[in-house]
């Protein structure tokens, strides 16, 4: 996935991701909110973000929760709002490495 990621993304040959994650492998794995199964998605968006990629994230194949909808909103909001705060976490890590590399270059 990361050697697609890092191929098409700055080609922009990448529209859209679908961000889901699994506990275990086929034939025995359950669909699990992101971050809690095999997938890391700081690493996946970061390599995204690192890419250049502007296309679009959703969320993909949700766990059911009690009381949600058949689409899973609840879930999917959940997703997406995780999703935004690794995004903006990244956004800001990248903006102080930038600036503290800006400072070093001043001192010298």
């Amino acid at each position: 996935m990361f050697d697609a990621i890092e191929y098409f993304g700055p080609r922009k040959k990448l529209i859209y991701a679908h961000m889901r994650d699994v506990k275990g492998t086929v034939p025995s794995f359950r669909e699990c909110f992101l971050g809690e199964g095999n997938l890391d998605p700081f690493e996946v968006i970061y390599a995204l973000m690192q890419s250049g990629f502007e296309g679009f994230i959703v969320s993909d194949h949700v766990p059911g929760i009690e009381g949600d909808k058949e689409w899973g909103h609840r879930v999917r909001y959940a997703d997406t709002a995780y999703i935004k705060g690794l995004m903006e976490a990244i956004e800001k890590m990248e903006n102080k490495k930038l600036a503290q590399k800006a400072h070093r270059l001043e001192e010298t």
